[in-house]
């Protein structure tokens, strides 16, 4: 069957809905595991859960990213190493501390604190994203990640920032209230900063993306907006 590869490129806008159902997935899943663990094992269970809604698409990526970049190779070779279908240290590394890191900060956090992180982090990781996919793409052969970053347009990039950002914000400030708005902004630009750091490194290395580094910075975004929920929490901020 043919497909209108333009359709991809529209479909982007769709990304902060895909991020809303996971989360909401995700929060449901751990308050349904809490009326028989312990916090810190329904954190556990939750992470391993996520891994499994999503058939750990982004973690593949994540890995493949890692082997790649911090193989210390020419691009050419990068990107060979990120095509291996093995997994190297780099990547295992990256596995485990993603994992790792994802279950402490929930483990950290309150419990009411924890449904709000779990439903935000993918609205915005998926929001951001569109952002590496304005860029070219790194291989000279297409793959899957191609049919996203090809297609893509500046205006859809923006509506999807715009739709993912106000979903975000009504969400925190139907959840925090008074301080809602405000802690809505700062994760919002905080992962700006992280998303727009990453991408200019991974441009740096391979001079584009690939589905591997999208699938990469989905990870990053996540594990990052966790790390914020926990940081204001600490500060008393939420």
């Amino acid at each position: 069957m043919d497909v209108n590869e333009k359709i991809f490129g529209k479909a982007i806008l769709y990304l902060p809905i895909v991020g809303l159902i996971i989360g909401s997935i995700n929060a449901a899943f751990y308050s349904s595991l809490l009326f028989f663990f312990p916090s810190s094992i329904a954190g556990v269970l939750v992470v391993l859960g996520n891994a499994c809604l999503t058939g750990a698409f982004h973690v593949d990526g994540l890995a493949d990213t890692c082997d790649g970049i911090f193989s210390g190779r020419n691009r050419e070779r990068v990107l060979e190493i990120m095509k291996d279908s093995r997994i190297g240290t780099n990547g295992a590394c990256a596995i485990i501390f993603d994992f790792m890191l994802r279950a402490a900060c929930l483990a950290s956090m309150s419990k009411s604190h924890v449904v709000f992180a779990l439903i935000v982090a993918p609205i915005i990781s998926r929001t951001m994203i569109t952002i590496l996919m304005r860029s070219n793409y790194a291989r000279a052969n297409k793959g899957l990640g191609s049919l996203f970053i090809d297609n893509v347009t500046k205006k859809n990039v923006l509506l999807t920032l715009l739709f993912g950002s106000v979903l975000v914000m009504l969400f925190m400030a139907f959840v925090v209230v008074d301080k809602g708005l405000l802690l809505g902004l700062m994760l919002l630009i905080f992962n700006l900063a992280i998303i727009l750091s990453y991408k200019k490194m991974i441009i740096a290395e391979i001079g584009g993306m690939t589905g591997d580094t999208l699938g990469a910075g989905n990870e990053v975004c996540e594990v990052s907006i966790l790390l914020m929920f926990v940081s204001m929490e600490k500060w008393v901020l939420l």
